[in-house]
């Protein structure tokens, strides 16, 4: 999905998509709840990760673990960038 799309914007292009590939838009409410229930998982998994790594670089003795919590690591960066993905997405599918 594109990745500068507002969630609105993404919406319109997950119902256009819907509606291509599957000729109308009837079932798009049961296939958007069940993605919605999945992506909260997974967000909540992406959240539980980001507090782990902190807390490990927090409670760690080696600079090299506590470097991987820091805020402006590539690891804390990247799962940031998850999360902020899987926020965007859940706020689209939840304006089908």
């Amino acid at each position: 999905m594109p990745q500068d799309l507002s969630p609105a914007e993404l919406a319109e292009l997950v119902r256009d998509r819907y509606a291509d590939r599957h000729g109308g838009a009837e079932h798009l409410e049961r296939s958007a709840a069940w993605d919605i229930a999945s992506l909260t998982l997974a967000l909540k998994q992406v959240q539980l990760a980001r507090s782990a790594v902190h807390d490990l670089a927090r409670t760690s003795d080696l600079p090299i673990t506590m470097a991987l919590g820091a805020d402006d690591s590539e690891e804390m960066i990247s799962l940031e960038i998850a999360e902020d993905g899987l926020q965007r997405t859940l706020e689209a599918l939840k304006r089908l």
